[in-house]
């Protein structure tokens, strides 16, 4: 996918779609069209980018989390 290009979802046909879409926008930012709860599954709400996309700085710190 291009960047700010999305897809749509399969939750409807399969709910267990739901949290598999959830960590694939949280961690490589792919957007789910209709979904009912597409936001961040396993990082902070504030967390900035997507830690698995080629792109992403690896060396950028930040602050802990947990």
């Amino acid at each position: 996918l291009d960047t700010g290009e999305a897809i749509p979802t399969l939750f409807p046909l399969f709910a267990g779609a739901d949290w598999q879409e959830r960590e694939q926008y949280d961690l490589v930012g792919v957007h789910f069209v209709g979904h009912p709860d597409l936001r961040r599954l396993m990082l902070p709400e504030d967390w900035e980018g997507h830690p698995l996309r080629k792109d992403y700085a690896i060396d950028t710190p930040h602050p802990p989390w947990r």
